[in-house]
């Protein structure tokens, strides 16, 4: 499992390092090109048959497209990264929501299906613990350095 791990956060970087072109001085002209070619576009179709989609996508702050995908009272954010074949689902609900094993099953149901069609497309669907290791030092455009905000943004998901 760790070499597993080891090996993906290596091809995570040095695919990181090709969209980036340098981690000191990162370029992000890549961005705006890839927002409007949007190479997940056959993905969201896929994902609209069975969900309601909401774009949050912010091309200035984040380097990934957002989504609020929904189904009957349950939410998730589903974020694509612009720098590879990387996603993030996090399931979103209400703070105070307590989930009885009926709901709990029935959303864990629904996620399956999201992982379906996005593994079927080639996509990795990153855990919340690969998300948060660390890739490269911290500078003047890196925070933390973090998976996350390498693929996605530099705004927490996790807190």
């Amino acid at each position: 499992m760790v070499e597993k791990m080891s090996e993906l956060l290596s091809c995570i970087r040095e695919e990181a390092l090709r969209r980036y072109h340098s981690f000191d001085e990162p370029n992000f002209s890549f961005v705006e090109k890839t927002h409007a070619r949007n190479p997940y576009i056959n993905i969201l179709n896929s994902l609209e048959r069975e969900f309601d989609l909401d774009e949050n996508t912010d091309v200035n702050d984040d380097v990934c497209f957002s989504y609020f995908l929904s189904k009957s009272q349950w939410s998730w954010l589903l974020q694509l990264s612009m720098v590879g074949r990387y996603s993030i689902l996090k399931f979103v609900s209400e703070a105070n929501l307590s989930l009885d094993i009926e709901h709990q099953i029935e959303v864990r149901k629904i996620e399956q299906s999201i992982s379906e069609v996005l593994i079927e497309n080639g996509i990795v669907i990153l855990s919340k613990e690969i998300a948060q290791e660390v890739l490269v030092p911290e500078n003047e455009f890196w925070d933390d350095g973090t998976v996350y905000q390498l693929l996605f943004s530099d705004l927490e998901l996790f807190a």
